[in-house]
């Protein structure tokens, strides 16, 4: 019964198009009248109308889009195999590219963002920030090359009115910052001039980041003209900006007060005048500099070079490029993939539909219009891939974000991204490409008819024979081979994050929390007032129940980054730029706290940090590389930025002088990263250079972050208009600072293989089941002549076996002829001889399984059934 409908079901197809064809080739046939009276009169009508206007070609095309419909709907279980593979491939190549065009092509979303420059100094070949005052940037702003200069700073603000005091993280800016930024309001209005000129204190208003609007004012259109309590002050909110603009991170923007106390001082964005480039200015505004730097020398290297640096010339030279381009590349290869797979499903399929390929060129149609139908067949098959790919993705970037670490990428430019128009732009460009991939190999190896032999009932030739199926092999082993590359990707990436976690780390981590605390604006301005509230700070948070010890830190906190490098002086010896250590100033509970063990020596007591004894202590690599052959503790250094305080936000001890004497050598640390190795590194009492940012290391005897409201609670209990910026754990710092970003990567690339590993296994799987229909009766003679099972399954298989083979071998030697470029991009080895034997062990185990399958189906056959086979 079924074979009878599937054979009334094919003959009303075939009978449409004998009609079609009729349809199509009236004008041709000479005897328009008979045409009309074998097809009806409308059907002549139609043609003549099509050929009247020359739409005769849209005919053809809505013709072949409804039976390719038909067809699909006839095979519900490849149409829904082939939309699936490539919605993987399509998916993940326009999520992606969605990240891509937001960070890269698009990365800043005010007018002419090519426009917008730093403003930097070269120094020793190191690019480094400038900062002028307020007479200068009114100089600077008279540059013929520049159509407006920005001051800008970042600092939290704190909000007062609620149950506990907030840091809000505030971005400063000259009141023409948001004009020359070219940033309209969603609501309202942004800062003038006039809100805040050079010389005079600015207004008190605020405008507020699309986040801060929607969490405190519920996205009310009335938040405008409300009043918010920032740093005792009453600000008015004027305006509210769109979410797409500046950081996520950033809550409100205020205006500066441009000073002209030149001990004020910010750093500087401008707009370049239309015309101009960020290289071209450089020399034009390097007298202007040398003024700079003769008016405040202590600002400006000796032989002052200036810089001009386009924003997004300089996001697009971050550390995190090049993994996103790997991440993107990677899935580029997926969706190769995808088509390699479908390219296979199609040829599979392509053999049970001979017969009609053959009687459609036997009625009249052209190797044209097969080519055309197979075609149409698979752009219909990648637009709907397409579509399902662009709304997984609509649902999932923003899920994938999520994952990332934090300030791994700048995300808040993130949020628009899945339906702009150029992302849908590339979706369909790839739905096309990806169409003419899958869909040309078998549309040219079945529309080469060869029809009189199957009018005449031999056997069908057309794409199932020896060429067929080297198509087949052929495809199967470029598919294997990529498929391993993206294994060895993964496989090395997952090798690096094994290495990572098995870091030693010299401290331990667990049931450490770490918050940071910013001094309000103007508040503990003596160095004696701002110890001593630090120290009542440590105590209260040292009673605090269930926290077992308390260590402060300022500019600095827990490894894996622990602070900056800082020159110093040693008595008779040169010391080179490389041997600078990393400076970290802390209390004398920090080791304790964060259990870093005392190798030798001691460490300063309590009293000697009251007083801001001028003693050190060294980790075990400073001690190797700079007295390898004498004892460390009772040597001298002199470290010259702690004579005396550069910053106006920094008090330096009274009395300092810089010279300390090293008491006591500590375990190392990775203190610059997990991938460098463990730096130099000198610590020294927090009290000689107090900075207006404190870091508070915290350990418990439970979950640490059950701990914030208790820690808060406590901040406040000391001061009540004392807000806590942030609170994490020293494993998540750890996690963000080391291995989160490789972990993301690591796991979307194993996402990637796993999609690529069972793309193979459907291809595989489809081409020894295309093999093993096209044999049967060789099977079955052949086990009528007394082949066993073993026998068949081993015929079945053996080609298969080959284009696996050499599919690895293939896919081995792009892995090894990748691995310099990739390994640079911190994805690891791929030429590691374990990766690679594991993934062919994986890879072929998986592959012969999947093969496996149709072989022996094949030899269960009885040998009658299979010689019975037309």
């Amino acid at each position: 019964m079924n074979a009878f409908l599937r054979r009334r079901s094919l003959d009303r197809d075939l009978e449409e198009e004998l009609r079609f064809h009729l349809d199509m080739k009236a004008p041709e046939i000479g005897d328009r009248a008979a045409a009309g009276r074998a097809l009806g009169n409308p059907l002549l009508l139609r043609e003549r109308a099509r050929e009247a206007w020359g739409w005769r070609w849209l005919d053809e095309v809505l013709w072949d889009v409804r039976f390719a419909l038909r067809t699909f709907r006839k095979s519900p279980g490849f149409t829904a195999t082939a939309v699936l593979s490539l919605a993987v491939g399509i998916g993940g190549a326009t999520g992606l590219f969605s990240v891509v065009y937001a960070v890269l092509l698009n990365p800043f979303p005010y007018v002419d963002a090519d426009r917008i420059v730093t403003l930097g100094l070269i120094d020793k070949g190191t690019r480094r920030g400038l900062f002028l005052n307020a007479r200068q940037l009114v100089d600077l702003q008279q540059s013929d090359v520049l159509a407006g200069v920005i001051a800008t700073d970042i600092w939290p603000m704190t909000l007062t009115g609620r149950d506990l005091p907030e840091a809000v993280n505030t971005q400063y800016l000259s009141a023409n910052g948001l004009t020359v930024l070219g940033i309209p309001p969603l609501l309202g209005r942004v800062f003038t001039e006039a809100d805040g000129p050079p010389g005079e204190q600015p207004q008190r208003v605020v405008v507020l980041m699309y986040r801060f609007w929607q969490s405190h004012f519920g996205g009310r259109a009335d938040a405008v003209g409300q009043t918010l309590q920032l740093n005792h002050e009453t600000y008015t909110v004027i305006g509210v900006l769109p979410r797409r603009y500046f950081p996520t991170g950033l809550d409100i923007i205020v205006p500066i007060h441009l000073t002209f106390d030149p001990n004020f001082a910010w750093a500087v964005q401008a707009r370049l005048k239309p015309g101009l480039s960020a290289g071209a200015t450089d020399a034009q505004l390097q007298p202007l500099f040398e003024q700079f730097a003769r008016e405040t020398p202590h600002r400006f290297p000796q032989d002052v070079r200036a810089q001009v640096r386009s924003q997004v010339d300089g996001l697009r030279g971050a550390d995190f490029v090049p993994t996103l381009l790997l991440i993107f590349a990677a899935a580029l290869l997926l969706l190769l993939l995808a088509c390699a797979n479908v390219s296979i499903l199609l040829l599979a399929r392509g053999a049970s539909r001979e017969h009609e390929f053959a009687v459609r060129s036997a009625i009249g149609a052209t190797r044209r219009r097969l080519l055309s139908q197979l075609l149409i067949e698979s752009l219909l098959l990648a637009l709907s891939s397409a579509a399902l790919g662009v709304a997984a993705g609509y649902w999932g970037i923003p899920a994938m974000l999520r994952l990332l670490p934090p300030n791994s990428l700048p995300a808040g430019n993130l949020v628009d991204v899945p339906v702009s128009v150029p992302v849908l732009a590339f979706s369909v460009g790839l739905a096309m490409l990806s169409a003419l991939l899958a869909g040309l190999s078998p549309a040219f190896s079945f529309s080469r008819l060869r029809v009189t032999p199957l009018m005449h009932g031999s056997a069908r030739t057309t794409g199932g024979g020896a060429e067929g199926r080297r198509v087949h092999h052929l495809l199967l082993a470029g598919q294997l081979a990529l498929t391993v590359l993206l294994l060895a990707g993964t496989g090395a990436a997952i090798r690096a994050l094994i290495g990572l976690y098995q870091t030693p780390l010299g401290y331990d981590p667990h049931n450490l929390i770490v918050a940071l605390v910013n001094l309000p604006e103007n508040s503990h301005t003596v160095w004696a007032d701002r110890a001593a509230f630090y120290e009542h700070l440590r105590e209260a948070l040292t009673r605090t129940p269930q926290v077992e010890s308390v260590a402060l830190s300022t500019f600095s906190g827990v490894p894996p980054r622990s602070g900056g490098r800082s020159p110093i002086e040693i008595p008779g010896r040169d010391m080179a730029q490389s041997d600078a250590p990393v400076l970290q100033r802390i209390g004398p509970q920090y080791f304790a706290t964060v259990k870093i063990p005392v190798v030798q020596g001691r460490v300063w007591s309590e009293s000697e940090n009251a007083r801001a004894a001028h003693v050190a202590v060294v980790n075990e690599t400073m001690a190797r590389r700079l007295w390898p052959d004498q004892p460390a503790v009772g040597q001298r250094l002199r470290i010259p930025e702690y004579v005396k305080s550069t910053s106006q936000f920094t008090l330096a001890a009274p009395g300092s002088d810089g010279w300390f004497d090293i008491v006591g050598i500590v375990g190392d640390t990775p203190n610059v990263g997990l991938h460098e190795p463990t730096a130099p590194s000198i610590y020294v009492p927090y009290t000689l250079m107090l900075s207006d940012s404190l870091t508070v290391i915290a350990r418990t005897t439970r979950n640490p972050l059950a701990m914030t409201r208790s820690i808060r609670e406590t901040v406040r209990a000391v001061d009540a208009n004392q807000p806590v910026n942030n609170i994490r754990t020293a494993d998540d710092a750890l996690a963000a600072a080391g291995w989160a970003r490789e972990r993301f990567v690591t796991l979307l690339l194993l996402g990637f293989a796993v999609c690529a590993l069972l793309l193979a296994v459907v291809g595989l799987y489809s081409v020894v089941s295309y093999s093993v229909s096209r044999r049967l009766k060789e099977f079955g003679i052949r086990m009528a002549l007394g082949a066993g099972h073993a026998r068949i399954v081993r015929l079945a298989l053996r080609s298969a076996i080959l284009a696996v083979g050499v599919g690895l071998l293939a896919g081995l030697a792009l892995s090894l002829v990748s691995n310099t470029v990739l390994a640079r991009w911190s994805i690891g080895n791929l030429s590691d001889p374990v990766v690679l034997v594991a993934i062919s062990l994986v890879l072929l185990g998986v592959t012969l399984a999947a093969a496996a399958i149709p072989a022996s189906r094949a030899a269960s056959i009885q040998p009658a059934d299979a010689l019975r086979i037309d």
